[in-house]
């Protein structure tokens, strides 16, 4: 499968914005990554002088796995609806966040004083938390500790 780029830009107005394309797959043993690198750089540099944005970050990702594409079974899974869960980087002491959409309401009865909190103790949203914590890490390389998770969206 072909290795997916995409360059966050900044528009004139503050604004940010999107281009992703496409570029040669990624050999199992990472051998060719140098000739993609190159690819890569030279798609951004051409894209800036084509737009006139401000380059924010380029991110590449190799396509793991592929779903059956199938509709939810739960009408609740909306992309209008999200979990935003804030972590926080164990060494830098930085905060981060992760949005996940489309949770089952049902799952995460909300809590607190807007009542869009969901307690870190709820037995689903503390099982998310385990693997979270066990395999992700923060933009710097490091543990992270969830510290809060909450409903979010247009339709709370």
């Amino acid at each position: 499968m072909a290795t997916h780029v995409s360059v966050n830009l900044l528009d004139y107005s503050g604004e940010t914005t999107r281009s992703q394309f496409y570029v040669a797959a990624l050999a199992a043993d990472g051998s060719n990554w140098a000739a993609i690198k190159a690819d890569i750089d030279a798609l951004r540099v051409a894209l800036l002088i084509a737009t006139g944005c401000s380059h924010i970050n380029t991110t590449v990702s190799i396509e793991e796995a592929t779903g059956s594409g199938a509709l939810p079974a739960d009408a609740s899974a909306q992309r209008e609806l999200a979990i935003r869960i804030k972590y926080r980087d164990d060494v830098t002491g930085e905060f981060g966040f992760v949005t996940c959409p489309g949770p089952i309401v049902t799952f995460y009865p909300p809590q607190g004083v807007k009542g869009d909190f969901i307690p870190l103790d709820n037995a689903v949203f503390a099982a998310f938390i385990l693997v979270i914590e066990a395999d992700m890490v923060s933009r710097d390389g490091n543990a992270i500790t969830i510290v809060e998770g909450r409903l979010v969206g247009r339709n709370l």
